[in-house]
Parts: structure tokens; sequence; C-alpha cells
């Protein structure tokens, strides 16, 4: 139920991850409850995947939906496609166990009883869950596009009928700004959602969040319907518009990290780094917590990045370029609020990178309040990690850490500017294996100076760690490199483009083929991409029948939080019916031994 006269209601729209929920909407709905402002936040990506994972409309989807849009669809090869995968999908599941097990296990996880994922079925319907939310991405998306066709021809399709109703409840509620937050996978959705809100809604729309920050002006001169754009901190920049607009006053140019319109001309204000030590804790009312697959919840303890130098990212572009980072006690204060508010005790750090420093701060802090928790987070490879650090931040809660390797090959990480010495990659991953953390490691092939022999580094990096038991595997390396418009490296590509730089690097550039779209394409000055795919395919399927050989349950960034549930589940002395791959004390495969 949507509150009237609000002076905010914050949408989150799908698709996003449903093993825990974003943060982006509980901070700024902190900020501004603290303000004194009237706020709501309405978590409709949990709300409608939640409606959809349920064996009767699953079902619908399976028999009713796809088919037709299959049909549709037949000369579109990339849609046809994924329309397909999503349907061989749910015929597997549907001939496999039946789908209505699918909605079954969803309430079982919603009501936390993870130590049904000790049975093979149970965890295999849990697995599926996570594979269907990720189909839903695209089908989300088609919901935008055929949303009139589906009215047209009375299609009673469930998606086109909840937001209808969303639509109807906002526009009764009438609150004064209509606010979409909005990261790249949800941009599609939330756009088409705000145009139909538009057509009825007599208040201001306003968009935000990391999407924002890197195609501000494309949204604002694509979309009319859209007043404001904040494009970066948007705790000022919200509780200032707010302020404004209950004014009556149109002094837009006061308020920082915004863009609008006057008249013809899009005006931009200038940027303002909201200071982190005054950074509000989450607050999640309005947001379904109880039907997040998991309890899990996330922590930001920094924004920006220590290194800022790797030619290929434009992560930046999300916070700026200084780094800021918050007190650990601070952080910590944060969890045991979390800890006794939420009931939870599993953590993701979203930080770019937690620095061997900081992790030992934190570490610390958390030993010496003696909270019982558990945490995923990432970090560069750099040499300030040691085992005293490893075995204090196993000692504080860490459980896995995703390293951000990218490269097996000194060369190309020098290319990179990544700053990592692939020489002390060894050493760190020993010991932190040797610590009890469990490594994850993330890598790209086919960087545009990557040639055959550094793709073979790559690979057997990998392998023999994986083959040690000193990574879990996740079959990284499978994405090729993509050139960001944004990054340093496109600078190069579109900027100097009779550089001998860029000559060394591309023989052909292209930008972006649509206007959000931020994926440029390229031929590499070395162009040996047909042979390393074959190699990285190879290495693809060996893997796939190592973990089949080994029961090795794979996650991603859709479902990271299960990898803590089922370490918690091992730790409170549960077997689990596959290889959670924790690092073996008496060694892996073959002679290795961690001493």
């Amino acid at each position: 139920m949507i509150k009237n006269d609000l002076d905010i209601l914050m949408l989150s729209m799908p698709v996003r991850t449903i093993d825990r929920p974003s943060m982006s909407l509980p901070v700024l709905t902190s900020h501004l409850l603290k303000k004194g402002f009237s706020v709501q936040q309405m978590d409709n990506n949990m709300l409608l995947q939640d409606i959809l994972l349920d064996g009767k409309e699953l079902k619908k989807i399976y028999k009713d939906i796809l088919p037709m849009l299959i049909r549709m669809n037949q000369n579109c090869t990339k849609i046809y496609s994924k329309l397909m995968d999503f349907y061989v999908l749910l015929k597997k599941i549907d001939d496999s166990y039946g789908l209505d097990k699918i909605g079954s296990s969803k309430r079982d996880m919603q009501s936390r009883k993870y130590e049904l994922l000790t049975d093979r079925l149970e965890l295999q319907a849990v697995t599926d869950i996570f594979q269907i939310s990720g189909n839903l991405a695209f089908y989300f998306t088609s919901v935008a596009y055929y949303y009139n066709f589906y009215k047209d021809n009375n299609v009673k399709e469930t998606v086109t009928y909840e937001m209808d109703m969303l639509i109807e409840e906002i526009v009764q509620a009438n609150p004064k700004i209509a606010a979409f937050s909005v990261m790249e996978v949800q941009r599609t959705f939330s756009i088409w959602a705000a145009k139909l809100l538009n057509m009825k809604f007599d208040g201001v729309i306003c968009f935000g969040g990391s999407d924002l920050s890197l195609n501000k002006e494309k949204y604002l001169e694509e979309n009319d319907f859209i007043d404001f754009v904040s494009w970066a901190d948007g705790e000022d920049t919200l509780s200032r518009l707010i302020e404004m607009i209950h004014s009556g006053k149109n002094d837009y140019q006061t308020i920082p990290n915004l863009l609008y319109r006057n008249g013809s001309e899009m005006i931009m204000t200038e940027y303002e780094a909201y200071p982190l030590e005054k950074f509000d804790i989450p607050e999640y009312e309005g947001f379904p917590l109880d039907l997040y697959i998991f309890p899990a919840l996330q922590l930001l303890t920094s924004k920006g990045c220590t290194w800022s130098k790797c030619k290929f990212c434009m992560h930046w572009n999300s916070y700026g370029q200084n780094f800021r980072q918050r007190m650990a006690e601070d952080v910590v204060d944060e969890i045991e609020y979390d800890m006794r508010k939420y009931n939870t005790r599993l953590f993701s750090i979203v930080d770019e990178a937690i620095s061997a420093e900081y992790g030992l701060e934190l570490s610390k802090e958390i030993i010496k309040r003696k909270l019982d928790i558990r945490w995923i987070q990432m970090s560069r490879l750099d040499t300030d990690f040691s085992e005293e650090v490893f075995q204090k931040m196993h000692q504080a809660g860490a459980r896995f850490i995703e390293w951000g390797l990218e490269s097996g090959s000194q060369n190309v990480l020098n290319d990179m500017c990544k700053g990592i010495d692939v020489k002390e990659v060894q050493r760190l991953i020993h010991e932190s294996a040797r610590a009890g953390i469990v490594n994850k490691m993330l890598m790209f092939h086919n960087y545009p100076t990557e040639g055959i022999d550094d793709i073979m580094k790559s690979i057997n990096i990998i392998k023999k760690n994986t083959y040690m038991h000193l990574i879990k595997p996740m079959l990284t390396l499978r994405h090729s490199f993509v050139l960001k418009m944004g990054s340093p490296l496109s600078i190069i590509a579109f900027q100097n483009s009779d550089s001998q730089e860029r000559a060394k690097l591309f023989k052909k550039v292209w930008k972006p083929e649509s206007i959000y779209n931020v994926n440029a394409k390229y031929l590499p000055a070395k162009d040996t991409s047909m042979i390393k795919e074959k190699l990285v395919m190879d290495y693809l399927e060996e893997m796939k029948a190592y973990l089949k050989k080994t029961d090795v349950l794979i996650t991603d960034n859709n479902n990271i939080t299960m990898d803590l549930v089922l370490l918690d589940l091992l730790d409170k002395g549960y077997q689990l019916p596959v290889d959670a791959y924790i690092p073996r004390k008496q060694g892996g495969v073959g002679e290795y031994v961690l001493s």
C-alpha cells in the first residue's frame, strides 16, 4: 500500500538479484527520513519476481506466453535464441521434477529452512530458481516491448496486469516525486514503466542510479517525460530537490549532481561528493526482505577505487575518481545494527576492492566485538596481503574473496596498467586458502594485446590452482574483453585515431550501435581471436567435465550469497550433496599439500 501525498516515492524495477537486496534505495531512504521528509521505497524487482517464481505462473509462461513469443520472433535470431533458452530451461525443469517444486522450494528458502539444501533435489531446485531469475531479465524486457500487443489482444500476461495496478496505485497516492533507481539491467523496464506512469501522473519524475552516471544526457535527451536526473551521490541532490519543490521555486542550478531542462537547454549542475563520514545506515522499511531467497545484506565501506588506473575500467564513472573510505568502527556499527534489526549474520561487501590494511582493521574491530558473521568481498591481488591478514580476516568471518586478476600474463597485466605482479599471485592464493578462505578468480580473455602465449598462461594458472583446490572453479575466462566507452582504452581507440598506441592495440574500432549501449566493438591489431576462442572453449569443456566429475556447485553474481549459506551449513556440521570446494588442509588433486 502506497501512502498518500508522499514527498517522494522511490522505485526499483526488475530485474536485479533475488539472493540479496540492493542497498541504494535504503541508504537514500535513511537519509531522507532523517531530514524529516515523507518517503516510501518499493522493491518492485523482488515483488514481481516473487509472483512469477511460482508453479502456476511459470506454467503459464512455459505453455502460453513463451510459445507465442517464439512464433512471433522466428525471423529475429537474437530474440528467438533468448526465448528458446528460457523455454528449454522450463521444459527441462518440468520434465525433471515439475515446475510446482520451484514455488515450494522458494517458499522454503523464504522461511529460512536452509537445512533442506542438504537434499540434492532441493539444492537443484534452488539453483534452478536463480537460473529462472536470470532468464526473467529478458522476459521483463519483452513485457515492455509487447505491452500494447498484450492489451490489444487480451493476452492474460501477469506482469502487464501487475504494472497496470501499480501505476493506478501511484497515481492515486499522488507523491510529489516518483524516483526510479536504475542499473543497466533495469534500464528498459524502468524507462517503459516511467513512460507508462507519465500518461496519468502529474508529479515529478526523477531518474538516478549507476546507469545514469554513464548515460545522464541520453536519458534526458531521449525521454521527455523524465524531469530530473540525479547522476552522482543522491543524498543531498534529492533532499534539496524536495525542498525546492516545496518552496515553489525553480532555482535548480543550486542543487548538486542534477541534470534538468530549461526550455530546450539541458543544464548540468556541479559535482559534489557526499561525505562518507555522514553515511546513513540503510533503512529497509518497505523492502520485502522476507521474500529474498537468502537473508544476506550488502555493506559499502568505500566509494571509488584505491588504484583507479586500469585502462579497461570505467567504474570510476559511478563514484568519481576520489577514493573515500568509511571508518571501520562505523561499518561494524552498521553490522551490529543489521544483526539486531534484520536477524542476519551474512554480508556481501560491494566495494570495488577491500585493501589488506582495511581488511585487517575491519577484522580486528569485528573480533573485538565478538560478532559471529560471515562475509564475501572483492580485492586486488596486492602484495601487502599476508598470512597474518588472511588469518585475522578468516577469524572475523571472511569466507570468500573474489580476486580481480583479469589475466595470467604479466605482459598483458602491464598493458592493462593493472599493477599486479603475477609472481605474487601464487603466494596470495596459497596463503588465503591456508587461512581457510575460498578464493574465486575473476578473469577475461581477448584483451587487445593478448597473444596465444598469454591466453595459455591464463588458462594454466586457473587449471593448476583449481586442481590444487586453491581456487573455486566458476568457469572464469569465458567472457571476452569488452571495450567500454568512458574507459581510458576507449579514449585511445576513438580520440587518438592517429596515435601509435592505437595502432598497437586496434586494427579497427566501432562505436556502440545503440543509444544507451556503452560497449564498443573492435578488431585487435594482432588478431588471433579465433585461435584463442578455440583454446578457451577447450578449457571450458575440460573444466565442465571436471565440475561434473567432482560434483562442484558453481555460483555467480546472481546467487553469490548461496556460497555463504552452504559454507555456514558445513560449519554447523551438515553434510552437503555437492562439493563446496573449501581449501583442503590435506591437499588437493595430486601431490599438493597446504602446509
